[in-house]
């Protein structure tokens, strides 16, 4: 990532939702398990970061905007 300022939030927001809502456990509904940003279920920070090459024609989306197929990128 070419900015650390974003880099550091992300980072920030992935340890904070580790363990679900502040509210949601306080009004006795906590998270069963772990969040995390990175498909392989670790920190952010501890991940390894890889993206993946897109063909010129691909369309620019994310994996929450886009079906997975063979030409979506993917960061692993």
């Amino acid at each position: 990532m070419n900015s650390p300022t974003e880099w550091a939030d992300t980072v920030a927001f992935d340890r904070a939702i580790r363990h679900g809502s502040a509210k949601a456990n306080a009004d006795g509904h906590p998270l069963r398990g772990q969040f995390f940003l990175h498909r392989a279920r670790v920190p952010l920070d501890e991940g390894v970061l890889r993206p993946r090459a897109r063909p010129a024609d691909a369309p620019a989306c994310g994996p929450w905007t886009c079906p997975h197929d063979a030409t979506t990128p993917e960061v692993a």
